[in-house]
């Protein structure tokens, strides 16, 4: 009997342990999946570290969610977060596997060299990784042609919406490592710091390259009798500004010497402004951006643009006038659905305001055809008016998802129709807001793709240099651009209004700036913040064009709308007062006005304003 107890206890207490294991091991595996396309809002960093075989489990700030972003409006908080986990798979990146041979500049792949192909980058700040200091890195990627990459951190670089270069680092260089410095420097820019740095040659040699320095040309140790080099001796304010080649190890003795010659060395690196292609490597001593580099003629933007595009030839989009874009206007007009927020801005018939905008395409435009997809027949009285005109009706059945990820709002739905709208056909999309006021050139439709700029600056994004506004934009079908901006949204976030059709439209063209143009005059928008204030339209041709949203200042005048204005989106109110009907066409007299009843008369039905 009591033999039998003795086993029922063993087998209750062997039961429950397994149970507990059980429980646990599954818990650990839900923690430990990210959910597809959002980041875990522990801000807890995890991993290898592969460079000295210990866990990563450095403790960052929790990740802060962008705002949500509405069209013509601001956001109210920002999001800055570190670097990881902030890029899902499919967000945009550079292949940095193929480049252009650039002989004098990259090392000879035919000659084996005594240096062994590895790279260790310092990042020692708090800060943001920006564009120059990608640019660094991909100089020892492109000149080197490394097989391994060894980032050193004490804190991992700060993030934000447009600086996102450290993702895209990532997901770029598939040699690249991660390896946290323990303890972390307590002077960044500092002797010791430098001492740190070359330490890490001890082992095997290689290279070492700092922040804000840039490699220009394959370095040569075979004249060097200590087997070291350097082409960029550090400045005075940074002492780890730098960049050494060593061949071997360095031990401790020689290590000494080696920072002492560093710190002790005469010829310095140049300024982007002086640099020649004798120059050995580049201090960068501002910020620099992609638009910066793309049609400059500096040799320095050359060099920029073979480190980040494996370009040397200036990115220019170029005309094919035998395969133009065709001359339809697509509008997307969905109904009321319940299932998506704000769906009860799309609901009722056919207005006026539609009905102009229409017109506008077909008789000012210059389009011959307008296709309408559309989830249900339009109807009501403006309907009618437009009967016999080249419009074709084609049934519409919204998407629900992209990429399997759920499209959240019904702002997100149209965005995304009229991206497969052109990709299938071509042509232009145009808001029903939009009222064209001249022809659109011959020239501009021999281009694959035509975008323009949003005037408004973020707040949570103020680093992005510009952004795109999609309520007008005219594509072939199948455009270069097209697809790899719909192949982006991948990395697809359903709460921020304006992250994939504002800011990755824009991060897309910077990743292929030779599959776009940018065309100021082919949308004007017109805004006021409130009833009460004016609306002011800004040329996004103005120097000062950039705005905040709660900026009522006067902008540029437009002397002749005709001549300057292809077409005027009117985002608030809307519809304008002296456009809301053929009425208020009538008795207004101001700029509003005209072009309302430009479309009118050159549509033939300027009648409608005597009926008024």
């Amino acid at each position: 009997m009591r033999t039998m107890v003795r086993q029922r206890k063993v087998c209750v207490f062997v039961f429950l342990v397994l149970s507990v294991v059980l429980v646990l091991v599954v818990s650990i595996r839900f923690v430990s999946q990210d959910q597809p396309g959002r980041f875990p809002l522990s801000g807890r960093t995890s991993g290898v570290d592969s460079y000295n075989d210990r866990p990563i489990n450095e403790f960052q700030a929790p990740y802060q969610a962008n705002s949500l972003r509405h069209y013509g409006k601001d956001e109210i908080t920002s999001g800055m977060h570190y670097g990881k986990h902030e890029t899902a798979a499919g967000a945009p990146s550079r292949d940095v596997l193929w480049q252009e041979p650039w002989p004098g500049k990259q090392v000879d792949s035919r000659v084996p060299t005594e240096v062994i192909p590895t790279v260790h980058y310092l990042w020692c700040e708090r800060q943001k990784f920006q564009f120059h200091h990608y640019l660094g890195i991909l100089s020892v990627v492109r000149v080197l042609q490394p097989t391994k990459l060894v980032f050193h951190y004490a804190h991992l670089p700060l993030t934000d919406s447009y600086n996102s270069w450290f993702n895209e680092l990532k997901d770029s260089i598939p040699y690249l490592e991660l390896s946290a410095l323990t303890p972390a420097p307590l002077q960044c820019k500092s002797r010791d710091t430098l001492n740190t740095a070359i330490g890490f040659l001890t082992k095997k040699g290689g290279y070492y390259i700092g922040t804000n320095v840039i490699l220009a040309r394959a370095p040569s140790l075979a004249n060097e009798k200590e087997g070291s080099w350097f082409a960029a001796p550090p400045t005075s304010d940074d002492k780890t500004r730098c960049i050494v080649g060593a061949r071997g190890n360095v031990s401790a003795a020689r290590q000494d010497t080696l920072v002492q010659r560093i710190l002790s060395a005469p010829k310095g690196c140049v300024e982007p402004e002086s640099y020649t292609d004798k120059a050995d490597c580049v201090h960068l001593n501002k910020a620099i951006l992609p638009r910066d580099i793309l049609d400059a003629d500096a040799p320095f933007a050359e060099l920029a643009r073979w480190l980040y595009y494996g370009r040397r030839a200036r990115l220019v989009v170029q005309p094919d006038p035998s395969n133009p874009i065709p001359r339809i206007s697509h509008f997307v007009k969905l109904e009321n659905n319940n299932d998506f927020p704000f769906a009860e801005l799309y609901r009722g018939e056919l207005t006026f305001s539609h009905f102009l905008s229409i017109l506008s395409a077909l008789y000012v435009g210059g389009f011959q055809q307008v296709y309408l997809h559309t989830e249900a027949t339009p109807h009501g009285r403006w309907w009618d008016e437009l009967a016999g005109e080249n419009i074709t009706i084609l049934p519409l059945d919204r998407p629900h998802t992209i990429y399997q990820n759920k499209i959240g709002v019904i702002q997100h739905v149209s965005d995304i129709t009229r991206y497969y709208v052109l990709n299938k056909y071509g042509g232009a999309y145009q808001d029903f807001d939009v009222i064209w006021s001249s022809r659109i050139p011959d020239w501009l439709l021999a281009y694959p793709t035509v975008v323009s700029v949003e005037w408004t600056r973020s707040r949570s994004t103020p680093e992005f240099p510009e952004t795109f506004n999609p309520g007008v934009f005219m594509s072939r079908s199948q455009a270069p651009w097209l697809r790899h901006y719909l192949a982006s949204h991948k990395d697809y976030h359903t709460d921020d209004w304006g992250y994939n059709s504002i800011l990755m439209s824009y991060r897309t063209y910077e990743l292929y700036p030779d599959t776009v143009y940018i065309d100021r005059p082919l949308q004007v928008i017109c805004f006021a913040k409130r009833v009460h204030l004016p609306v002011i339209c800004h040329p996004t041709w103005d120097k000062d064009y950039r705005r905040d949203v709660e900026d009522s200042r006067p902008a540029m005048a437009i002397a002749d709308w005709r001549k300057e204005v292809r077409a005027f989106h009117m985002t608030q109110p809307k519809p304008h007062p002296s456009m809301a009907s053929p009425a208020a066409i009538g008795n207004a007299k101001d700029m509003y006005a005209d072009v309302a009843r430009n479309v009118l008369e050159k549509s033939g039905k300027s009648h409608l304003l005597s009926k008024s």
